[in-house]
């Protein structure tokens, strides 16, 4: 699939690139369009890794997450 739409020249980059995201994190459409830098420690001061937390008031089932 990546395969072909990164073939496609009415896909466009940006998609490409949105389509990836949302496979690798496993979140929904909208909590990927509505995040906000501050939401991201890519440093990892709060894990072991890099991660993004995403509140429970922003998710469907109001659960917080915490994305590798």
């Amino acid at each position: 699939m990546l395969k072909a739409l990164g073939e496609s020249p009415s896909f466009g980059g940006q998609n490409y690139l949105a389509v990836k995201l949302l496979l690798a994190l496993g979140v929904r459409k909208g909590e990927l369009l509505k995040a906000t830098w501050q939401e991201f420690d890519l440093e990892g001061r709060t894990d072991a890794c890099p991660v993004w937390q995403l509140s429970g008031n922003r998710t469907k089932t109001g659960e917080p997450l915490t994305i590798p």
